[in-house]
């Protein structure tokens, strides 16, 4: 059953794992307190992927496989939409509230170094791997993002809806 919390707190949360996945996946790297965006020979920079998504090519072309964005804005876009999905229990790839971080991050990283994966978004969460995404839900905060995530695609960048198939 999903916790239930105003819309502002789950934004704030929902973008809290944004980021925690963005720097498992190598997109966000942590510099002292900051977050920045890695350098530009990483592929998920290269490709506006903040999380190396494999969704095919949604009209900018792949890069080994991972799809390439038109801008980090529609990378975002994708990406909140997904977690979105996954925190409230719409998600059409297996994902479950009920699941712990390890288990998000097995079937997210398909079990490539899922552990390390589980313990920093988690971590960045304030969280423990074994807690569930609903006890993340409603755990009380104790953060604000750290990163300013686009917030708009660019005019003619179509972006998924939340609840949209991912």
């Amino acid at each position: 059953m999903l916790p239930s919390i105003s819309p502002k707190l789950f934004v704030l949360k929902r973008d809290r794992m944004v980021e925690g996945i963005a720097l498992a996946e190598g997109y966000l790297v942590r510099d002292g307190n900051a977050l920045l965006v890695n350098d530009a020979t990483k592929l998920p920079v290269r490709c506006n992927n903040p999380v190396d998504l494999e969704v095919g090519d949604l009209g900018c072309g792949t890069v080994a496989g991972k799809t390439r964005f038109v801008s980090p804005a529609a990378g975002w876009a994708r990406l909140r939409a997904q977690v979105t999905a996954i925190l409230t229990g719409r998600s059409h790839a297996g994902y479950r509230v009920t699941d712990n971080f390890l288990e998000l991050a097995h079937r997210y990283t398909g079990g490539d170094q899922y552990e390390e994966w589980a313990g920093a978004v988690a971590r960045h969460c304030g969280m423990e791997v074994l807690d569930t995404l609903s006890q993340y839900l409603a755990a009380p905060v104790g953060f604000e993002p750290e990163f300013a995530i686009p917030e708009i695609a660019p005019p003619g960048v179509q972006t998924p809806a939340p609840g949209t198939e991912l």
